[in-house]
C-alpha cells in the first residue's frame, strides 16, 4: 500500500482546485484576503487535472480497513486512541528490531496528543479516519535517554498535562511526576532507556527539548500512520475488532 503517495495526491486534491496555473513564473505579488466559501469557483484548469484522480482516490480512502469497538480519540493526560497508537508503535518497533541489528527495541514509545486530529469512530475504520487522525508524515525514531534525563522528561510531561505514552507510567500531582517507572520498575539515573517517538518531538517539538540529550538516536525509515494503518489490516485479517488498552499509564491525583 502506496500511503504515502495517496496523501499526496488527497491533499492535491483538496488544494490544487483553488488555484491558478502553477506552471507559470510570477511576475508581480499582492496579498489579500481570499473567502472560500460556496460562492468561490473552482479553477476549472485545475479541476480538469485532477478529475482522473479524484474518484480512484476516494474509492481508496473510503475502503474499510477494521472495526473499532468503541470510539478513540486524544485528550490529556491520556486517552485511549494515545495509548491505541503509543502501544502499535512500541510493539512494531519491537518486532522491527529482531530483523534489524542497528536498531535496539524500545521499552516505550511517546506520542504528542497534540499531533492527533480526528477521532477513530465506534464500528467500521475508513482509511480516511486514518489520514484524518494522523495527518502528518511523522517518523518514527528510536532513541536512548539516560534516566536522569527521562526523569527530567516525565516532569516536563506533568507540568503539561500529559502526553501519549506506553511502557513506562507515573502518577500525577499538582502538575507534577511521582512515582516514575519503567516496565514496572523505578528508573534508574544511569541507565540508557529506548524510546520510540515521533520524529517531531525527538527534534525537540513542542519543546521536548530533552530529546536533545540523547545518547544515540536512529532514524527507522518508517511512518507512524503506515504503522498503524498496517496494524489494523493486520488485526482485521485476524478476525480482531480495534480495541484500546486502558490500563492507566498516567495516574492523576487532582
Amino acid at each position: 500500500m502506496k500511503i504515502n503517495c495517496l496523501n499526496i495526491v488527497w491533499w492535491i486534491i483538496c488544494i490544487m482546485p483553488l488555484c491558478g496555473s502553477y506552471a507559470q513564473q510570477p511576475t508581480t505579488i499582492r496579498g489579500g484576503f481570499i473567502t472560500l466559501d460556496s460562492s468561490y469557483v473552482a479553477n476549472p484548469q485545475m479541476e480538469a487535472i485532477i478529475a482522473g484522480y479524484r474518484d480512484s482516490i476516494a474509492t481508496s480512502m473510503n475502503r474499510v480497513i477494521g472495526v473499532s469497538q468503541e470510539l478513540m480519540y486524544g485528550e490529556k493526560p491520556e486517552s485511549n486512541l494515545s495509548n491505541f497508537i503509543t502501544d502499535v508503535v512500541r510493539e512494531h518497533i519491537t518486532n522491527f528490531a529482531t530483523r534489524i541489528d542497528t536498531i535496539p527495541a524500545p521499552q516505550v514509545a511517546m506520542f504528542n496528543i497534540k499531533g492527533i486530529r480526528s477521532v477513530i469512530p465506534q464500528g467500521d475504520i475508513l482509511l480516511k479516519h486514518l489520514f484524518e487522525v494522523l495527518p502528518f508524515e511523522n517518523e518514527i525514531v528510536v532513541l536512548g535517554l539516560k534516566g536522569v534525563h527521562v526523569k527530567e522528561l516525565m516532569q516536563f510531561m506533568a507540568a503539561e498535562g500529559g502526553d501519549g505514552i506506553s511502557g513506562a507510567s507515573f502518577v500525577l500531582r499538582d502538575s507534577k511526576a511521582f512515582d516514575v517507572t519503567i516496565g514496572g520498575e523505578p528508573v534508574r539515573d544511569d541507565e540508557v532507556y529506548v524510546f520510540a517517538l515521533p520524529d517531531y518531538i525527538a527534534n525537540g517539538g513542542d519543546r521536548y527539548v530533552v530529546f536533545g540529550r540523547c545518547t544515540f538516536r536512529v532514524n527507522t525509515g518508517l511512518k507512524i500512520r503506515e504503522v498503524v494503518t498496517e496494524h489494523i489490516i493486520q488485526q482485521t485479517a485476524l478476525g480482531h475488532a480495534i480495541k484500546a488498552n486502558t490500563l492507566k499509564r498516567i495516574i492523576n491525583e487532582k
